[in-house]
Parts: structure tokens; sequence; C-alpha cells
């Protein structure tokens, strides 16, 4: 009720009671009923439109049942009936609504499965299989003998695949002799024969490597299928095999030293000493110094690529001792022999006059 002006309320409700003392208005108020829609499912869902918790009264809501895979609709049950999917409601009071399933009849089918020199596996594995299983193969070979493709109810070479059932299947994996190819690839100077030299062996079946290295390199090791620096080595054939020969850059050798000659004297305090060139030498490290145990260096480097160094400074009458050593990627020389130099004799100073003094007349006695 809405009550304005001299009106007092006595009683709210359906049934109202007013004490009137002046001019004013009752009014009546009315609102329409809502009410809940109660949806209950097993084995499946159910979807309902629009999907509110509460509806005016007299309004319809769309209801869908959705079973659940392996599940099949039966019809409604509570405050509606039925087999009509979707159905709808007229909410003119609380509804509860079940819809109802039941498995479903799915056709079953068998897998039969054939093989020699070696297994098939299926998962799941189980007498039959319902329609639309997919079911994993794996086709798996007996030692020395390698698969090679499916037949029957499939096709196809791959080892592990799946099949799906859509009706009874007969299925054959078939298994063939190994034969394997051994791959050898060289890594650095070197080469690599065998024997027997053939495209492929038998499984099972041994063969001989030998390395040989190139001048300047050595045989570093195999790599690959085969782990070891034994050369020449047995490789067995038990399958497919890929063999890396490495061969590494040896260290090079000293270098000869050759000029100024060994114990040469009388050399000029700047000079260039010369040695010969040494195969697979990237630097060349020279020393000078003033005694033959290289305690005290007079002059190094280790960075040259020439076969020469240039000294000056060098002190008169004084003996040198130089030797050279070399490297590369494989490593560092021994020092060549040391050799030794010894400079030139200092030219004396001028002598100085002291009398009689320049210009001076001498009396005769």
């Amino acid at each position: 009720w809405t009550v304005t002006g001299g009106i007092i309320t006595a009683v709210v409700g359906p049934l109202g009671r007013f004490a009137v003392t002046g001019s004013g208005t009752i009014q009546a108020n009315f609102a329409i009923n809502t009410y809940m829609l109660t949806i209950n499912a097993t084995n499946g869902s159910v979807t309902k439109s629009p999907n509110q918790p509460q509806y005016n009264s007299g309004s319809t809501v769309s209801v869908t049942a959705i079973p659940a895979t392996g599940y099949q609709f039966t019809g409604w049950s509570g405050d509606t009936s039925g087999v009509a999917n979707p159905i709808n409601v007229t909410m003119n009071g609380n509804k509860n609504i079940t819809a109802n399933f039941t498995i479903a009849a799915i056709p079953q089918y068998s897998l039969t499965l054939t093989s020699t020199n070696g297994t098939v596996t299926k998962n799941p594995d189980q007498p039959s299989y319902p329609y639309g299983s997919a079911v994993r193969l794996i086709a798996a070979p007996q030692t020395g003998f390698h698969f090679v493709g499916w037949s029957g109810d499939l096709t196809g070479v791959t080892a592990d695949t799946t099949i799906v059932l859509t009706a009874s299947r007969s299925i054959t994996a078939t298994f063939a002799v190994d034969t394997c190819t051994l791959s050898i690839t060289v890594v650095g100077n070197g080469t690599v024969t065998r024997n027997p030299d053939q495209p492929a062996y038998p499984y099972g079946s041994s063969v001989r490597l030998i390395a040989a290295p190139q001048t300047g390199y050595r045989f570093a090791g195999w790599s690959n299928d085969l782990s070891d620096t034994t050369n020449p080595v047995q490789i067995m054939m038990n399958g497919a095999k890929s063999v890396t020969a490495t061969f590494a850059l040896d260290a090079p050798h000293a270098p000869t030293l050759k000029s100024p000659s060994d114990g040469a004297t009388g050399q000029p305090l700047s000079l260039s000493l010369l040695w010969n060139k040494t195969d697979l030498t990237e630097t060349y490290h020279v020393q000078v110094s003033n005694g033959s145990a290289f305690a005290n260096i007079f002059k190094e480097d280790s960075l040259l690529t020439a076969t020469s160094c240039s000294l000056s400074g060098l002190a008169n009458t004084f003996r040198y001792f130089w030797h050279v050593r070399t490297k590369n990627a494989g490593g560092i020389s021994a020092w060549s022999l040391p050799w030794s130099f010894t400079t030139i004799v200092a030219i004396p100073a001028a002598v100085t006059l002291v009398s009689p003094a320049k210009g001076d007349s001498i009396a005769a006695d």
C-alpha cells in the first residue's frame, strides 16, 4: 500500500485498515510473481535459455538435454514429460525437471594381428573395441630384423601408428632381415679404409677400419657410433653405423737457425736474425738473451709470422744467445738449439791533445 495525506495505516497486507483523519490517497501496489527452475541430470547435462536464477510468471524457458559420451537421452520427468529435445517449459510456478539418460548401444569390433620375426603390441589391449576406438600399434622387430611395413587393413611403414576401428580389422606386420650401412666421415686431413669395402653389411658382421693421417697430422680418435682411439679397429655391424675419424694438426717441428751463424763474431749493433721456414707453422717465438740459460731476456717476440727478427741497440763486444720455436693449432714445438753471436769491438774515442796548445811557439835552446 501507498498512503498519503490524513490517513493512518492500521494493518498492512492484502486487507488494510486505515484511520482517516483528513483528505488523502490510498494506492494498492502489485508485483509479478517469479519462480525457480531446478534441473537434475546424471550422465549428461542440461542447458536452459535464457539462463537465469528466476523467471517471471508465464515466461517460457527452452531446455536442452546433452548426453555424455556413450549415453543417449530417453526423456523428461518431474514437472514436465515427453522425449522432445529441446522442450519449452512455461513458468507458472516453481519447477523441478529431470533429464534422463541411458547407456547407448555401441557396436564392438575385433582386431586381429599377425607377425613373423617380430611382435606387435596394441594399446589398449582388449578382445574387442567399441566403434570409433583409437588403438595404438607398435611393431618391434627381433634382433637382426627390421620392420618393413603394414598390410591387410592397414598400410604404411611407420612402426608406431594408430588405427581407428569402424569395423573388424585384420592387420599383418612384416619384418625383414637387417642389412646395415656404414657411413664414414673424416674431420681433418687423413683417410679411412674399411675391409671389406661394400655398400652394406649383414647384421652381426665385423668391419676393420684403418685411419691414415696426412703429413703434419695425427689420428685423434673415432666418434659417433664408435668411441675409441685404437687404430686399426674392428666395428660390429649390429645396426646402421655412422663413424667419424678425426685427424688433428700435429705440433710443428722446431726450425733450424740460419743467420748469423752459430759463434759468429764482429756482428753489427743492428742486425736481423734469420731461420728456415717449417711446414704448418702459424707463428714463431724468438728469444734473445745474454746467457745460454735465457734467464735475462734482451728481446722476445711470440707472434712473428715471418722467418726473421730485427735487433737493434746491441752492446759492443757482447755475446748474445738466441733460439726459436714454432706454434700452430696442434701445439708448440721445442726450442731450437741455441746459437750465439758476438758484436763488434767498440771504436776507441779520438785522442785529446793537451800540450803544447794549438798555435804555441817553441823557442830553440
